[in-house]
């Protein structure tokens, strides 16, 4: 064998491995959402949930480029908008 074709060891960390969510329940427990899991979550289309990040009646949370929307926030929406 030349030398090109040894495997080197893997220089990985030794110790806890991350778990995964693996089921849809498990993802969806998450503490922040995706716009389309949020738009679902209130079942309400993309383009309206998008309206009411537009106008500021649902704060988001941005990662980078990333923007999520807290669970909480959502929740908080829905006591705002109960009609008693």
């Amino acid at each position: 064998m030349t030398k090109s074709h040894i495997r080197k060891p893997s220089r990985r960390k030794v110790g806890r491995t991350p778990t995964l969510p693996t089921s849809t329940a498990d993802r969806t427990s998450s503490l922040l959402l995706t716009a389309s899991e949020a738009a679902d979550a209130l079942a309400i289309s993309a383009t309206t949930f998008s309206e009411l990040t537009r106008r500021g009646a649902i704060p988001r949370v941005r990662f980078g480029r990333a923007v999520r929307y807290d669970r909480r926030d959502i929740l908080a929406l829905i006591d705002e908008r109960k009609v008693r």
